[in-house]
């Protein structure tokens, strides 16, 4: 019997077999970042090879694309990278559920916000401070506030969505960054379980206080 006169529960079974045998990441970087779809990843030299099953034919790439980013991590070494690369994949950003977004710049924060309201299937994200800012941890926050504002508070954001946003996000700092300062001005090299807490509460108290200006 064809693969495709298959009854779609048995394909799908299949797809699952095949994407649960490899690896969890997906790197998207320079050598990868070219592609249109998802299928071709597996030109990528540090990506996944299972991505190659996309290109059977499109039956099998419409059945299987959101199967691949399903509880999936994609990570990207800057967002530049990230920037790039989501507009070129189209509406099958809906399917991404994890991200990892690395060096950043406050230039590229607003475009990358905006290309997260097309996730609409997230469940979480880590973005990195900007290597440009030197500063306090809040210095940081009231930045990446100013930018990213629009995608906790936007039109059609309410209020209880804005803060379940706030919950899917994750700060970090580089290892070779040196510009996320503690109050007493040495280095942050990382960012502990109370520092994501203290991001989140002023995060969350700033969704509070838009909402009700």
């Amino acid at each position: 019997m064809p693969f495709e006169q298959l009854p779609p529960e048995i394909r799908v079974k299949i797809y699952d077999h095949v994407f649960s045998g490899s690896s969890t990441n997906i790197t998207i970087s320079k050598d990868n970042i070219s592609t249109q779809r998802l299928s071709s990843l597996y030109q990528g030299t540090i990506c996944r090879g299972d991505a190659a099953l996309l290109l059977v034919n499109r039956l099998v790439y419409s059945e299987a694309k959101a199967l691949l980013c399903d509880n999936r991590e994609f990570a990207f070494a800057s967002m530049q990278d990230f920037n790039r690369w989501i507009p070129q994949i189209a509406g099958n950003v809906q399917f991404i559920q994890h991200l990892t977004i690395g060096r950043s710049t406050p230039g590229l924060l607003k475009q990358c916000y905006g290309l997260l309201r097309r996730a609409t299937s997230l469940k979480s994200f880590q973005v990195t401070f900007s290597y440009t800012i030197k500063g306090t941890l809040k210095k940081h926050l009231d930045e990446h506030w100013e930018v990213a504002k629009p995608y906790f508070v936007g039109d059609g954001v309410s209020r209880e969505e804005g803060k379940r946003r706030v919950d899917l996000v994750t700060f970090a700092v580089s290892p070779s960054q040196k510009g996320v300062l503690e109050d007493d001005g040495s280095v942050l090299k990382e960012l502990t379980a109370d520092h994501q807490a203290i991001c989140h509460k002023w995060f969350k108290l700033w969704v509070e206080r838009y909402r009700n200006e």
